[in-house]
């Protein structure tokens, strides 16, 4: 994918069952890569394959009839609906696969709902609480519900702890990894070092819009990520 002066022919790939973290300093082109993937932010060349077909994205409709889901780093902005309820905020994105005849399978849907719920320990009131009221980590757990019901088969995630706390983190990292193991494609933008070094399978770094490293994760530690982030190896 190609963008001028954002994003400089980057190339990867992502495998089933895999976590693959996207590392850089901030203004990198890594926020612009996952956007780009997901539809939001268009670019000059590229393409997009999945499953081994080539799809073509142009907007976040595509992507998520493709099957690619996205969390975004501003949840008040991009991922909730704040005034409205739980209920209505997770079942937003799967809302076709429970119609029939143009209505919605209100039974069904609560299920679904109440089921996400309990998996992913959301404290509330009753899923008719309003997200503007719930905690951090629990409104992120509601966008993560939110797209496990619409069942894609990436999840890109752009800052999947951003302000929340230490507990809902481990119980966000112990999801991520149940997915993978579900045999789900993880790809995560993160800038918490302890968070890349800890939950990732390969670490992709990225500097001034390219990937200037692909590190494994027998590899992976501090010191090449940041070598790789600031480019320094390059000057040596």
């Amino acid at each position: 994918l190609t963008r001028k002066g954002v994003l400089k022919d980057v190339n990867f790939d992502l495998h089933k069952g895999e976590i693959v973290v996207i590392f850089g300093l901030e203004g990198q082109g890594q926020r612009a890569l996952v956007r780009a993937i997901f539809g939001v932010f268009p670019v000059d060349s590229g393409e997009v394959y999945l499953e081994g077909k080539k799809i073509q994205i142009n907007s976040p409709k595509d992507a998520i009839r493709a099957g690619i889901g996205f969390l975004s780093d501003d949840r008040k902005i991009e991922g909730l609906a704040f005034c409205r309820s739980m209920l209505e905020n997770i079942s937003m994105s799967s809302l076709k696969r429970r119609q029939a005849l143009g209505f919605i399978k209100r039974k069904e849907e609560k299920e679904m709902i109440n089921t996400q719920v309990k998996e992913l320990n959301i404290r509330a009131a009753s899923i008719e609480q309003e997200v503007q009221f719930l905690s951090g980590g629990n409104q992120q757990k509601v966008i993560i519900a939110k797209w496990l019901l619409a069942n894609p088969k990436v999840i890109i995630f752009n800052g999947p702890t951003i302000g929340i706390d230490v507990g809902t983190k481990i119980e966000i990292y112990h999801h991520l990894r149940e997915l993978a193991d579900e045999g789900k494609c993880i790809l995560i933008v993160s800038s918490d070092m302890l968070e890349v070094i800890g939950i990732s399978d390969r670490v992709l770094v990225m500097f001034e819009g390219k990937i200037t490293a692909e590190i494994t994760e027998e590899k992976v530690s501090e010191e090449g990520i940041m070598a790789a982030a600031t480019a320094t190896k390059n000057l040596k």
